[in-house]
């Protein structure tokens, strides 16, 4: 009995000293913070469901990450000492846009995205090829023509 109430205390003291730390960490990388936001479809207003959403520093280091839900919200929080982030939602096929934020004092940003699809049509460019490709030099150009 007297070993298994030394090893409670211990366990009990152990987490105790944890939960310090983590409270003591949580304090030196500022507070936390949280960016939310909508994303819909271009041409109309319904939510689009399983985007992406990456958070990056400036210098484009990834924060965090998440996915937009049924209704194209998304909530993401981290803990940065930093204030600003770009922030880009990603989707198979459609544009990738992203924004800049700034979060406010309380740590709060949001960020909403409308997602456009990727259209390259045949009357648009026609012809995407290789003008030259010289293998003693390793330069090659590109050249797009309009139609």
């Amino acid at each position: 009995m007297k070993r298994f109430t030394l090893a409670l205390s211990v366990l009990l003291l152990l987490l105790t000293v944890g939960s310090v730390s983590a409270a003591d960490y949580d304090d030196q990388n500022d507070s936390d913070s949280l960016i939310t936001g909508t994303v819909t479809y271009c041409n109309d207003s319904e939510p689009f469901e399983g985007v992406v959403i990456d958070v990056t520093s400036t210098a484009g280091d990834r924060v965090a990450s998440t996915i937009t839900g049924p209704d194209g919200t998304y909530s993401v929080s981290f803990s940065s000492p930093e204030r600003t982030f770009i922030v880009s939602a990603v989707a198979p096929g459609h544009v990738i846009p992203s924004r800049t934020v700034t979060l406010d004092d309380s740590g709060r940003a949001t960020a909403d995205f409308k997602l456009g699809t990727l259209n390259l049509t045949k009357g648009s460019w026609d012809i995407v090829g290789l003008d030259r490709n010289d293998v003693n030099t390793g330069r090659t150009s590109i050249s797009y023509r309009s139609v």
